[in-house]
């Protein structure tokens, strides 16, 4: 990929949807992910167990962007071999994924899994939000690109009326969202006068419960230093935050009904990369316990290392939607 990278490791998002499979997206260079090895030939003609995009693989791929797919049936214990995605054109830069996870939601009656991507070609007004699709578990995939100038990484959740939002990174120093719907294509994009760091990748969900019977949208980001920053560096982005808010279902506009801060595990209070999901019981219900992963600390940043912490958090969000 272009630029430096977080780490040697690919990202990875993991998707657990309706259709009963664990999807896999990650965008990489190279680093060894257990499971996901695959013969190739090395240079002597014998055949080893490794991966292109394996530091130790005797032929390496060009050091571009690369967008692979695999798939587990049970559960995450094994995984399928990658299927590499031929999304990206000829015309951008790079095409990479949005961080933190995809949504299974229906295209029509078909059930569709959707991934968030971006575009970059250089320059911060380059970027590009947009999304993958696949309406068969997978097989095939097809992509949607935004106009929407400096958009880059996001965030997907589904309102109830089908509506796709999307919460990306951009640099006015509030959280933006976008909205595209099937039928009617990309709205126009939306300020919510919340001050964050907004150039950094977001976390969203989507809950069954409910407040005042309205839908509710939890959102994870660096609050940073007061009054917002569009930094990227590890020093702006601070004091983690979930946000609550509430989908009024007849226009769509949300409302911030409270806030909560993720502890700190160091004397800055760092908080970068995140992502979330709501905990359930065995019945299927949600528990009001939110759990999120999140980066920490870094060190060298840009090409260094990265400290993960994971929290569960209670959030008291109210009755559960019935239907």
């Amino acid at each position: 990929m272009y630029g430096q990278p977080r780490n040697t490791l690919p990202k990875k998002e993991r998707l657990c949807g309706k259709t009963g499979i664990s999807l896999l997206l990650a965008k990489g260079r190279y680093g060894n992910v257990p499971g996901l090895k695959y013969c190739c030939l090395s240079d002597n003609g014998q055949t080893v167990n490794s991966n292109l995009f394996f530091a130790d693989s005797p032929f390496h791929v060009a050091r571009t962007g690369y967008l692979y797919l695999t798939r587990s049936t049970d559960g995450g214990a094994s995984w399928s071999a990658p299927q590499l995605l031929n999304l990206k054109t000829n015309q951008e830069m790079v095409c990479l994924v949005g961080p933190g996870r995809g949504i299974v939601t229906y295209k029509g009656d078909q059930p569709c899994i959707v991934f968030p991507i971006y575009s970059y070609n250089g320059s911060n007004d380059s970027q590009r939000t947009g999304f993958i699709y696949s309406d068969d578990e997978g097989a095939t995939w097809n992509r949607v690109d935004s106009t929407v100038s400096w958009s880059s990484e996001s965030a997907v959740v589904e309102l109830w009326d089908s509506t796709l939002r999307f919460f990306y990174r951009n640099g006015s120093s509030q959280l933006k969202y976008v909205d595209y719907t099937w039928d009617g294509g990309w709205d126009t994009p939306q300020t919510t006068g919340i001050a964050t760091n907004s150039n950094t990748q977001i976390s969203a969900i989507s809950l069954l419960k409910t407040v005042d019977d309205q839908q509710v949208i939890l959102v994870s980001c660096p609050a940073g230093p007061s009054g917002g920053s569009n930094q990227s560096g590890a020093s702006y982005r601070t004091n983690g935050k979930i946000f609550l808010f509430t989908v009024d279902e007849n226009t769509g506009a949300m409302t911030k009904k409270g806030e909560l801060s993720v502890p700190s595990v160091h004397s800055d209070n760092s908080f970068m990369y995140s992502c979330m999901t709501a905990l359930i019981d065995h019945e299927g219900n949600e528990t009001g316990d939110i759990s999120i992963l999140y980066e920490d600390q870094e060190s060298n940043w840009g090409n260094g290392c990265y400290q993960m912490s994971y929290k569960t958090l209670h959030v008291d969000v109210g009755v559960c939607r019935q239907g």
